[in-house]
């Protein structure tokens, strides 16, 4: 009797520990549900997938084609994919969406390899499309590829342009965005003359005379380019627009701006209602002119308070510390001389970037630096050990 009152027993205490679990109710249909592909999830354990649900513009489901039926409601839109490969959106890390914007519609060189008479035919090109332009309506060139001009070694110079029969005002930008070249009537709306002086972050090549000859580095073609009407924020809305576009139509959903100086904040300041890729924007600091950390601190929050909010995010600054290696410029800065180029131009007063660094992370903002040579690499980390000595890791 005992053995039977213990069985029971038994089946009374495990009716009681394992109760009928309720069954879980169906999730809310989806918006849109992908089937019949190849999804890849970058999950570790199950990186590829049959299937997926998109639900208020978030992916709800990864899965098997079987187990997405049930996400699809009445209202839900279900595509086959047909074997079609699907992966997350692209983030490009580093993008000058406004300027590439401006190359989609602008003058451009495509990057080619040219000789200098190739380049005066594409430039003379260029301006012949616009023959309703005025004297000093100024001719924006992108995309030329300075360190493959053919033969290697030509010199470039104002010349080179001043031989196109043009009173117009031409400004030729090079593609890494580091050197430029000007004809004289640029410089000349510019106001830069023999006794214009170098900037301190970049320089104007000179003739034997001393005059500049027209090849800008780095803040010599800042200092041309001011001279350019500025953009209107219409102008520079529909730039960022066409560059949106451009970005979507390769699948890259995320960016960071890599250098947002205040003039072309504007262009992000509303949003559009077509779709666009999330946007990040690095706040340009000039760690050789603002020296004040706790000012410089004020006005960056003052701009992430007022402009971050949806997808725009506001977390990055950028410094330059140096140009580039490439000949002819050679303006990264440099421990010893490079291929008889010097050791280039520091552009950041090292114990003030220290500083600057120090007061900015600890306030929550990712560092930025543009450093090429190893000497401002070195000045870099030498300012994230300060922030780390002061702030912690």
């Amino acid at each position: 009797m005992r053995e039977i009152a213990l069985f029971v027993a038994l089946i009374a205490l495990t009716l009681t520990a394992c109760p009928t679990t309720p069954k879980a109710p169906p999730p809310p249909p989806a918006d849109l549900v992908l089937r019949g592909g190849v999804v890849y999830s970058a999950i570790a354990n199950a990186p590829l997938a049959q299937a997926l649900a998109v639900r208020a513009g978030r992916i709800v489901f990864v899965g098997s084609n079987d187990d997405a039926l049930a996400h699809v409601g009445e209202a839900t839109r279900v595509v086959s994919l047909q074997g079609r490969f699907v992966m997350p959106g692209l983030v490009d890390g580093h993008v000058h969406p406004l300027r590439g914007g401006q190359m989609l519609t602008a003058c451009s060189l495509g990057y080619e390899a040219l000789t200098r008479s190739q380049l005066r035919e594409r430039v003379a090109a260029c301006l012949a499309a616009e023959p309703n332009a005025g004297p000093d309506d100024w001719l924006e060139v992108f995309a030329w590829q300075a360190q493959a001009i053919v033969p290697a070694g030509a010199r470039i110079t104002k010349k080179t342009l001043d031989r196109i029969e043009t009173r117009r005002p031409v400004y030729v930008q090079g593609a890494d965005g580091h050197v430029a070249l000007a004809n004289s009537r640029a410089l000349e709306l510019a106001g830069v003359t023999a006794t214009t002086l170098d900037p301190h972050d970049g320089k104007f090549l000179r003739d034997e005379n001393g005059a500049p000859n027209g090849y800008l580095l780095d803040g010599a073609s800042t200092i041309v380019e001011s001279a350019i009407p500025p953009l209107t924020t219409a102008k520079l809305r529909e730039h960022l627009a066409a560059a949106h576009a451009s970005m979507l139509s390769l699948g890259v959903t995320a960016y960071l701006a890599a250098a947002v100086p205040p003039e072309q904040l504007a262009a992000w300041s509303e949003r559009s209602a077509a779709p666009q890729p999330r946007a990040h924007l690095a706040l340009l600091v000039d760690a050789a002119l603002e020296r004040e950390p706790a000012l410089v601190a004020a006005r960056l929050r003052g701009i992430r308070d007022t402009l971050a909010q949806g997808d725009l995010r506001i977390g990055t600054v950028k410094f330059f510390l140096d140009g580039v290696m490439e000949h002819p410029a050679q303006t990264a800065a440099l421990l010893s001389p490079y291929l008889g180029g010097g050791e280039g131009e520091l552009y950041a007063d090292a114990s003030v970037l220290a500083r600057l660094a120090t007061r900015l992370e600890a306030e929550g903002w990712q560092l930025h630096f543009h450093a090429i040579g190893d000497r401002a690499v070195r000045t870099a980390l030498d300012a994230i050990e300060a922030a780390r000595r002061v702030n912690g890791p």
